[in-house]
Formats: structure tokens, C-alpha cells, sequence
């Protein structure tokens, strides 16, 4: 959520009614909500790279080119985050073990 629009909205509010800066309970609402609108923003987008890694680790499976392991190692690195790093260590030893055979 962009702070711009909560602060415009904000101001509208306060517009209709300019007493609510003076009562703390609205206040304590209005900002507590607008954190967790920016904690909810931030889960959604690390759903959605853990799916993309998901999603190219079960590519992966049974993959047994080299060309189809890069593909999904270049895929993971775009992703980022904790479990694109996870994922990235077992994609590097699954090359490895494709450049031993």
C-alpha cells in the first residue's frame, strides 16, 4: 500500500470530520491498519516468489539436462529471498552432479 493514498484518505476524513486527530482510539486504528495493509502487501509478494521456486523446483524434478537445470538456477536467482537461496543450493548441486556424470 503506498503511504501517499493513506495519508490522502487521511486527510479526507479529518476534512469531514476535524475533530478525530483529537480522538486516539480513531488514530490508533487508522495507523495500526495501514501497518498491517504494508505487512499484508510484503506476505503477498513473498507468496508469490516461494511459489515461483516452487514452481521451478518441480520443474526440476526428473530434469536431466543441463540446459533445463540453468534455465530453472536463472529462474530461482530472479526470484530472490530465503527459500530462492535454498532452492539455489540444490539446483548447483544437481548441476554439479550433472558435469560429474
Amino acid at each position: 500500500m503506498d503511504a501517499q493514498i493513506w495519508a490522502k484518505t487521511w486527510a479526507a476524513v479529518i476534512a469531514k470530520d476535524p475533530s478525530i486527530p483529537q480522538d486516539e482510539g480513531t488514530m490508533v486504528s487508522w495507523f495500526a491498519n495501514s501497518i498491517m495493509a504494508g505487512y499484508d502487501e510484503a506476505l503477498r509478494r513473498s507468496t508469490r516468489r516461494a511459489d515461483k521456486v516452487r514452481e521451478a523446483l518441480a520443474a526440476l524434478v526428473g530434469a536431466k539436462d543441463r540446459d533445463t537445470l540453468i534455465q530453472m538456477r536463472s529462474v530461482i536467482l530472479a526470484t530472490g529471498g530465503d527459500a530462492a537461496a535454498a532452492a539455489l543450493e540444490a539446483v548447483n548441486v544437481l548441476i554439479e552432479d550433472y558435469y560429474a556424470e
